[in-house]
């Protein structure tokens, strides 16, 4: 992730009246609590958190967009003015810090959240199923990912 374009913004949005109104919350800072970290699972990794008055919003971004929102709209407003917050954090970065790297944490939750977002949507057939090996002397406990061919 080099940059994060309005382009990439607007593909997200639910319509261009979102993009609108997200954009007005972000530029009349009509937010607050914002956090971000930077972490690297496959390549680098940026997340967001930010309050709306009594709405909370996250973003990660990486090798695809993966939000939440407490105000359950889709791509609301919120999730695309954290989006925009996100973008000018990406070009501080780069900016003041030619070392990006510097900048990374390598947080096991967020690598561990990272993966199993990555599971949900690209292998959504698939069940994590554990498996257990008992001997004599020990117990072994290892995953499995399943695939799932059952309608539901």
């Amino acid at each position: 992730m080099n940059e994060i374009t309005i382009a990439d913004i607007r593909r997200q949005a639910n319509d261009i009246l979102t993009l609108n109104e997200g954009h007005i919350l972000y530029q009349k800072h009509l937010y607050s609590n914002f956090k971000y970290k930077v972490s690297r699972y496959h390549g680098l990794i940026l997340e967001g958190m930010v309050d709306f008055d009594d709405i909370h919003t996250s973003l990660t971004l990486g090798d695809g967009v993966h939000s939440s929102c407490s105000c359950n709209n889709g791509f609301c407003k919120h999730k695309t003015a954290l989006y925009f917050l996100l973008k000018d954090t990406l070009f501080d970065l780069q900016k003041n810090n030619n070392d990006i790297e510097a900048n990374i944490s390598y947080d096991i939750n967020s690598i561990m959240n990272s993966f199993i977002n990555e599971v949900k949507t690209r292998y959504s057939k698939y069940k994590i199923q554990p498996i257990i090996f008992l001997s004599d002397k020990k117990i072994e406990l290892s995953l499995a990912l399943k695939y799932d061919n059952s309608e539901t």
